[in-house]
């Protein structure tokens, strides 16, 4: 019998009980540690009383109760028992802890964004390489069904080259609020609703862009719906090495929505495509007609984690192909750092140009 891969999992608020309750659903793993500053919280949580999570439809249980809790992520990382670390605490931690868990030989899967800036993430990369250690960044959306049902249709070639992609990701009519929010502190956060909200359509464009380099980054942001140093509504404008380009809107506390929180639109030379709500609009035998495909998964739910968490270990143990790798989240970072830059300075940034930015 193939002994089980143990878990450790830093920060125990909506996002590590979201992982908690994941690897708790694979036989191939158990989940021995946790890790908070709180450490009546953290024996909550150990002995199965967690809080509901109510950012995604469904909700996870506990299946077993938990055997240890650090105060310290130090103490987790270097605690010989465990394999592998999920890392969901705020942003400005991501970096300390997950080079913590690489140097002592942990596999790790560390919530987005990676890091703060590209530099950092780069730096991860090449250390996960030199201790031969599984990396991978929490893009949840390239798992889901329709995202990657329009990754196949758009490699058949149904929509023939892709000329432009729209995408979007905005919280109607919500900021995050409180003095204990770290969403909207700099330097806890790296930045706003383009660091949290945006970075989700331009990862999920470059994933269905796959073999396409972004060439060329613009945005504008700004401060416009709350009290804080951070922006809260923007757009960013993508040049591919391909040709294509999209455009991006992300934001907080916006007064409307064309949708769900999240959206993808894909216009081709032969037809179209929307995500989320999906459909499809071409020709077929002459005849141009809209095909809604019944693909029945809601927008977010408990199963894109699931399958995050699955395909994070098949990795490990099978050693196939991370569709979330450190090097794949790399792209993300630097389009994400060029857009700071570019709204900051106001021009474009070349990512192939002659500085060699990045």
């Amino acid at each position: 019998m193939m002994q089980k891969l143990k878990v450790g999992v830093v920060g125990i608020g909506g996002m590590g009980i979201t992982h908690v309750g994941a690897y708790m659903l694979d036989d191939r793993v158990q989940v021995i540690a946790t890790c908070a500053t709180q450490k009546s919280k953290l024996e909550k949580i150990n002995n199965g009383e967690w809080p509901k999570v109510t950012y995604y439809e469904g909700e996870f249980q506990p299946i077993y109760r938990i055997q240890k809790a650090y105060t310290n992520f130090e103490d987790l990382v270097k605690d010989p028992d465990i394999d592998v670390v999920s890392v969901c605490t705020p942003n400005n931690l991501h970096f300390p802890i997950t080079k913590a868990a690489l140097e002592n030989g942990k596999h790790v899967l560390v919530e987005k964004p990676m890091t703060l800036t590209y530099e950092e993430a780069h730096a991860l990369v090449d250390l996960a390489e030199r201790k031969n250690k599984l990396l991978a960044v929490g893009h949840m959306w390239r798992f889901h069904s329709h995202i990657q049902y329009a990754k196949e249709i758009i490699k058949a070639g149904i929509l023939g080259d892709i000329v432009k992609i729209k995408g979007y990701a905005i919280h109607e009519d919500w900021i995050p609020e409180g003095s204990g929010t770290w969403f909207t502190n700099p330097e806890l956060a790296g930045g706003g609703a383009l660091i949290d909200m945006g970075i989700h359509p331009i990862d999920t464009i470059i994933f269905l862009l796959e073999g396409a380099e972004v060439a060329k980054v613009y945005a504008n942001t700004r401060t416009a719906y709350g009290n804080y140093k951070v922006e809260d509504v923007g757009v960013v404008h993508l040049e591919f090495s391909n040709g294509t380009f999209a455009m991006v809107e992300f934001g907080w506390g916006n007064p409307h929505k064309d949708g769900d929180e999240c959206s993808i639109q894909i216009f081709g030379t032969k037809g179209y495509m929307r995500i989320f709500p999906t459909s499809i609009k071409c020709e077929v035998k002459g005849v141009r007609g809209v095909f809604k495909p019944q693909l029945e998964e809601g927008h977010l739910t408990k199963e894109l984690y699931v399958r995050e968490i699955k395909h994070f270990i098949d990795s490990i143990l099978e050693g196939t192909t991370c569709i979330i790798s450190g090097k794949q989240a790399l792209k993300t970072m630097r389009v994400i750092d060029a857009a700071y830059l570019s709204s900051k300075e106001g021009r474009i940034i070349d990512l192939q140009g002659k500085e060699g930015w990045r």
